[in-house]
């Protein structure tokens, strides 16, 4: 599908025509895990013709067994989120593969779970790579436990039977090499093929004529004997790689073409970008006429408020007041799509830290007294250091309002500073009610909020759900972080 004007765009259509384009799978399933919604990656992952509709179909028949199903269920259900999953799943004609899911629940605007929807790719060939893996590891550590081999001065018959032994059939060239001089002890098949030649170095024969080759960049394992993993380029292919120190005088390095898996993952932030543009521009839509109803609303409260009713007017104020909420969580899209496409350009001047916090102290302090909270201080007086002005002054109030939204009445806040190696350490500290080490893994993702509604806590839970997302990538891009 083409889109050449602004007159025939369609975000939606626009999203769906680029998650088909993509070997990534989507559905949209309901509270009794029936299937809603789903695009042709999943028909073409699971063995249907494309043009089978599934919509209806228990998304369980597609699980290989139910306690797994159940299993990832009781994880969402109790997270709200389940990143990078590994099942596995059945093929319409009953084949085993692996799947890695990315899954959320939906929920309706009273907080209540209305339906769940994710993302799958297949990742079956990694997991039987890695499967035989495994197995060859464990054949070499049996080999070289029973043969005893310690000083490797083996005959080219000995070398060939080890190769065989435990690196035959991978994926992906397996190398045994001498760390003193690089030179190929013995090799799989599929090494082989790149070129290596036993007897000779790896950098001189495997396609590479500098000293070293991209493979034996390995500092760590070099200087000090350490296993390092790294993903690099060279031949045209972008490899997983991995070095093990065997024994002071063998080292095992094998690697897997991941090519085919870059691409995807290029393709998700691809898709990552298309997602940030259709919120901003969804976004970009919505606020034109927010600031429309507002203003218009403001003039009627400020012209015709004796013309209204007594029960019109507050109907009125409330209109201008979701005006204002939803043009914050518009703000807050547009801002956090942009500090996501690394958009936003810092506009770094010399400040004084502790006169921004006295500040946002100040912007809040309405809102701290209708609470009755006390906010004690024990700063420095001087904090100067060069950082943007009004994006840390947004950092602050963030922290802070949250400090303030999440300790019940009568609380206290303590607002602390130190010093340690070069950094201002800014410390809040409150009597409120914390979270738990799960909702602290997402309190600082898109959408993280953490939802206390209806839990009997007086705290307040409005919020967009951005700000600690957004609080973040700004301190991030002046080189800080959150502890």
């Amino acid at each position: 599908m083409a889109y050449t004007s602004e007159e025939n765009y369609n975000p939606e259509d626009y999203l769906k025509d680029t998650l088909n384009k993509l070997d990534i799978g989507f559905v949209k399933v309901s509270n009794d895990d029936i299937i809603l919604n789903h695009n042709l990656t999943f028909n073409k992952i699971f063995g249907y013709n494309h043009e089978k509709d599934l919509f209806g179909t228990k998304n369980l028949d597609y699980w290989l067994n139910s306690e797994e199903r159940n299993k990832f269920r009781e994880v969402l259900f109790k997270n709200g989120i389940v990143k990078k999953y590994i099942t596995p799943a059945k093929k319409l004609d009953g084949e085993m593969i692996f799947l890695q899911i990315t899954f959320k629940l939906n929920k309706n605007s009273k907080g209540e779970i209305i339906s769940s929807e994710g993302i799958f790719i297949d990742v079956s060939e990694r997991i039987k790579t890695e499967q035989k893996l495994k197995e060859s590891e464990e054949k070499y550590r049996v080999f070289m436990e029973t043969a005893k081999l310690e000083d490797l001065k083996a005959s080219l018959y000995e070398k060939d039977l080890l190769a065989r032994i435990f690196m035959d059939n991978i994926s992906g060239f397996v190398v045994l090499l001498r760390p003193s001089t690089r030179e190929i002890i013995a090799m799989n098949n599929y090494a082989k093929d790149m070129g290596g030649i036993p007897g000779l170095t790896c950098y001189s024969t495997i396609g590479q004529s500098e000293n070293p080759c991209p493979w034996c960049l390995s500092p760590k394992l070099w200087k000090t004997g350490e296993a390092q993993h790294l993903v690099v380029d060279a031949l045209d292919v972008t490899w997983d790689t991995y070095w093990n120190p065997i024994s002071d005088n063998l080292y095992l390095h094998y690697g897997f073409d991941v090519t085919d898996q870059a691409k995807r993952e290029k393709n998700l932030k691809e898709l990552n970008q298309i997602k940030s543009q259709l919120l901003r521009r969804a976004s970009h839509e919505l606020k034109t006429p927010l600031v429309s109803i507002k203003g218009f609303t403001d003039l009627l409260l400020k012209l015709k408020t004796e013309e209204f009713q007594s029960k019109s007017l507050p109907i009125v104020q409330e209109i201008k007041d979701g005006c204002s909420r939803l043009e914050l969580l518009v703000n807050d899209i547009i801002l956090a799509s942009k500090l996501e496409s690394s958009q936003i350009i810092l506009s770094k001047s010399l400040e004084n830290v502790s006169e921004l916090i006295f500040s946002a102290v100040k912007v809040l302090k309405g809102f701290s007294h209708a609470r009755k909270q006390k906010i004690l201080f024990d700063l420095h007086e001087e904090m100067f250091t060069m950082l943007d002005k009004d994006r840390i002054q947004e950092v602050l109030t963030n922290i802070i309002s949250n400090a303030i939204k999440y300790t019940p009445k009568n609380g206290t806040i303590k607002l602390k500073s130190k010093t340690s190696k070069g950094y201002f350490v800014i410390m809040i500290e409150d009597n409120g009610i914390g979270f738990t080490s799960e909702e602290e893994k997402n309190i600082f993702t898109q959408f993280g909020k953490i939802e206390r509604y209806g839990q009997g806590f007086d705290v307040v839970s409005e919020g967009s759900g951005l700000g600690l997302y957004i609080a973040k990538k700004i301190l991030t891009k002046h080189k800080g972080a959150f502890g």
